[in-house]
């Protein structure tokens, strides 16, 4: 009966446990979020962003634009708190080099004695009477140090490893600075040229809706030949296509430039249309030294060989495993168990232990291992080609759009001569609107691609600034305002000929790219 009683209760609690597991196993299915949470979180976080900038009030300058896009894109935001993070890795990997204090306290009660009897095996007598050492409640703690050298050696060479990440990361923060300069560039001189036409570009529009409009007019009273003015009407159309998609690149510019420093959409951004467009300076300088410098400041090829490091890392660790492992281990133990003679005492130790099984995959451990480094090898020396191949396209990409902005500027005098002379022709009725119109538009479309034939100047320069890895940020921008930030930025924004490029300080192989304060 008693038997039967306690299996009874054994399975009776087991099914609880059973079911408690399960029931909570249905629980671990999520809940999918409601659209007003969804709601709710999007309004909070349109209000962080807001609050996490100062509000643009004045027109905005190209080294206005670079400041503030280095303060406020969230990208550049997010890339900086992943080094940050890399640090904090970097610190916690160092704590497992440490010994290893385990510390334990417990207490332990019986409902009864743990007595027992004892035989004695030399005569072969069992005694009668029931004896303990131990109480029924004690306490007890214990603390015990243990360092293993083979740990040790593991820990210290995946801090170093962390160390190297680290570092890519900080080259990876670099690089995203670099590139968000590059485009801010870029879409600053969209924004800007776009702005200086777009008020011509406005009136030849409602010129061209209007004479439009008054080619419907002659149509529907059979004024002219009705071929006649379907061609103009078809010609006209064409134009108003034209002129108004000229119109959404510029608006597209706007919003495209307002996104990289983290404007508020519903604010339209007014940029700093300069009546003379500056030339970016034309370089002279010795292709080698270009390369050299390119190597030497670029963030992937850097990358590369901190990864060559980490790779060597790993198969040094590989091979400390191979060895035997020794600890050294020292302890301290409390029982206040009355019945014990001493109830604190300590204990130190020696342990060696080795996997004899692991000399069979010596082989494929060191052959891994060069593999590996191979690998490592080979995509350090891929990179090193590709930033060379990089920085040579880059320059050429710079040199051709020169000339192509040489060449409209050309085409676009002369168009815009032929539009003067139209003009008054048409002002003595020697020509018909629609042809003032057409010759208008012509030069609008020259001088269109004139603008976007110097934002390519600017890309292509920008980019290849990017090549060679100027970096004009101050180490401390953190700590800068937007003024002072601003102020660092105006002499990249301006320009960086040859001379300037040649004075770039070069970094040492295998130390960290420094920012390049111009």
């Amino acid at each position: 009966m008693i038997g039967e009683f306690f299996n009874v209760s054994i399975i009776k609690a087991l099914s609880g446990v059973i079911g408690a597991v399960l029931l909570s196993a249905c629980s671990v299915m999520p809940a999918a979020f409601e659209r007003a949470e969804i709601q709710e979180t999007a309004v909070q976080d349109l209000a962080l962003v807001a609050a996490s900038q100062d509000p643009l009030d004045d027109i905005l300058t190209l080294e206005g634009a670079m400041a503030r896009a280095i303060k406020y894109n969230l990208e550049n935001r997010l890339q900086l708190m992943r080094t940050s993070l890399a640090g904090r890795n970097f610190e916690m990997v160092k704590m497992d080099m440490l010994p290893l204090l385990n510390a334990s306290a417990g207490h332990t009660s019986r409902n009864n004695y743990d007595a027992s009897r004892s035989y004695n095996v030399t005569q072969g007598t069992e005694t009668t009477d029931y004896t303990t050492s131990s109480e029924r409640k004690h306490s007890t703690f214990d603390a015990r140090l243990v360092w293993s050298v083979l740990d040790f050696g593991v820990s210290y060479l995946a801090a170093k490893q962390e160390g190297y990440r680290f570092l890519v990361d900080d080259l990876t923060r670099k690089k995203t600075i670099i590139t968000l300069l590059e485009q801010v560039r870029t879409q600053f001189w969209r924004a800007a040229t776009m702005q200086k036409i777009r008020r011509e570009l406005e009136n030849l529009l409602v010129d061209a809706e209007r004479t439009f409009t008054n080619l419907q007019k002659v149509r529907a009273d059979a004024l002219s030949p009705r071929r006649q003015v379907l061609e103009d009407i078809r010609t006209l159309a064409e134009i108003v296509q034209q002129l108004e998609k000229m119109h959404q690149i510029a608006d597209l510019a706007t919003i495209e430039l307002g996104a990289l420093i983290n404007e508020p959409f519903d604010k339209p951004v007014s940029v700093l249309a300069p009546a003379q467009l500056p030339m970016v300076p034309d370089f002279k300088m010795d292709l080698e030294k270009m390369e050299l410098i390119a190597l030497m400041n670029s963030t992937d090829y850097v990358s590369e060989m901190y990864n060559v490091k980490i790779d060597q890392m790993e198969s040094r660790k590989a091979l400390l495993r191979l060895l035997p492992g020794l600890e050294f281990s020292y302890g301290f133990n409390y029982d206040n168990n009355r019945y014990l003679y001493n109830n604190s005492w300590t204990e130190a130790g020696v342990r060696v232990s080795y996997n004899v099984f692991q000399l069979l995959a010596a082989d494929e451990i060191m052959a891994h291992n060069d593999a590996r480094e191979q690998v490592a090898l080979n995509r350090r020396l891929m990179t090193n080609v590709a930033t060379l191949t990089k920085t040579h396209l880059s320059w050429q990409n710079y040199q051709n759009a020169r000339k192509r902005y040489e060449r409209s500027e050309y085409i676009g005098d002369i168009d815009a001569q032929i539009a003067d002379l139209t003009g008054m022709a048409r002002a003595s009725k020697k020509v018909s609107g629609v042809e003032k119109i057409k010759t208008d538009a012509r030069a609008m479309r020259s001088l269109m691609g004139r603008m976007q034939s110097y934002v390519d100047v600017q890309s292509s320069y920008g980019s290849f600034l990017m090549t060679l890895g100027v970096n004009p940020v101050p180490k401390n921008y953190q700590q800068l305002d937007l003024k002072q930030l601003s102020e660092a930025m105006h002499s990249f924004s301006i320009g960086v000929d040859s001379e300037a490029l040649q004075k770039l300080t070069l970094n040492s192989p295998g130390e960290p790219v420094a920012d390049s304060t111009l």
